[in-house]
């Protein structure tokens, strides 16, 4: 792991800073703010970070008047591009997060504080929050059995390889700023899980500390994690593909740091689950000549297959979710893809999605899976 860096801060300089990024969410950003301003731990400043809104939200933060917020506006650049202003702007070495539709119980900094007090050398730490929503029952995350009840989590990668999604999210997090010589900052241009993709790379770098204790809420009402198969996650071209996915950032990790081989292995399959993830998306949206370029990126980088085969199991997986009840999805994770657990978890994450979407995902996958069949007849 690496060590942090001192780094010299104004006398005046706050306990925390939290960064609050804000895109047309005027309705809830009173609410994030007032539960940053509301912390027990009051040593703190509020930035909120105005991404090119067009509905007001700023104008609203600024009517707070408290004189800890500061609101910076810049053109609409993404959720990655404002968190790294409000991290530039920060003057505490500890900087929060705080999504513009979420909020903080009044323990939230007080908790943080805590774990920074006994796990001085972390470079991030993490709370568990509750998820509300419209439709939802309250619910509590992350919840893996391999999480601390608090501390340092034993072994980031191995818990992310086991489900997939750790459940870290932005509004529970507390970044040591100081890391970022080392890691740098979110990778903008990315527009879905671009924090999480940089947690993971700061993990392998540093201590990730976790608590059990319950001190934020993520409202899931507001559209929080967009659509699975969104188009905003397709790419330019396979150039912009190559220079800005997130996944590039940890082959450069894996080349670079010495990482246990099991380690390696782990990262090298989750990173051909992204890559899998991402040409099933670009097919999905009749952008084939991507998709093909990344399923190759798949094999290459840890899947245990060829791109073809990673074509078939998708279709596989299309027939069974589009073609049978809910009580036969049980089939495809016993009888397509047993002998490949990591990869079947990346189509069970993929349930979420409605089914009568995946009707023209598998037509195309069909058709085009065909034509790569008779080419490869074709050159026997």
């Amino acid at each position: 792991m690496t060590a942090l860096t001192e780094e010299r801060l104004a006398p005046d300089s706050p306990r925390f800073s939290v960064v609050i990024p804000l895109y047309n969410m005027a309705p809830t950003i009173s609410r994030a703010v007032g539960s940053a301003l509301g912390q027990t731990c009051s040593d703190l400043e509020v930035i909120v970070v105005d991404d090119g809104s067009s509905d007001g939200g700023a104008d609203l933060a600024e009517r707070t008047g408290d004189p800890r917020l500061r609101v910076i506006r810049q053109a609409n650049a993404g959720a990655a591009a404002a968190r790294n202003t409000g991290i530039r702007a920060a003057r505490a070495r500890h900087v929060t997060f705080l999504d513009a539709d979420d909020a903080y119980d009044p323990h939230f900094l007080a908790t943080v504080r805590e774990l920074i007090q006994r796990y001085p050398q972390a470079g991030l730490y993490v709370t568990s929050y509750r998820i509300a929503g419209a439709r939802h029952q309250v619910a509590v995350a992350p919840s893996y059995p391999e999480l601390p009840e608090a501390g340092p989590i034993p072994d980031f990668v191995d818990v992310v390889h086991r489900h997939l999604f750790l459940g870290l999210i932005s509004s529970s997090c507390c970044l040591d700023r100081s890391v970022t010589a080392q890691t740098g900052c979110f990778q903008e241009g990315v527009h879905f899980a671009e924090d999480t993709h940089y947690w993971l790379h700061l993990a392998l770098h540093y201590p990730v500390v976790f608590t059990r204790e319950v001190a934020a809420t993520v409202h899931s009402d507001t559209g929080k994690g967009g659509d699975l198969l969104s188009q905003r996650r397709c790419y330019a071209s396979e150039a912009d593909f190559r220079a800005n996915h997130p996944c590039h950032v940890l082959l450069t990790d894996l080349q670079e740091l010495d990482l246990p081989p099991l380690t390696q292995t782990r990262l090298r399959r989750l990173i051909a689950i992204t890559f899998a993830d991402i040409a099933v998306i670009h097919y999905y949206h009749g952008r084939d000549e991507i998709a093909e370029a990344v399923f190759p990126f798949a094999a290459a980088e840890g899947a245990p297959v060829t791109g073809d085969i990673l074509r078939e199991w998708t279709v596989a997986f299309c027939d069974q979710l589009v073609d049978n009840p809910p009580a036969l999805r049980h089939m495809l994770a016993t009888r397509h893809l047993a002998r490949y657990p990591d990869l079947r978890l990346f189509y069970r994450f993929y349930l979420l999605v409605p089914s009568r979407r995946w009707l023209s995902l598998r037509h195309h996958l069909r058709r085009r899976l065909a034509g790569s069949r008779q080419q490869v007849a074709g050159g026997r």
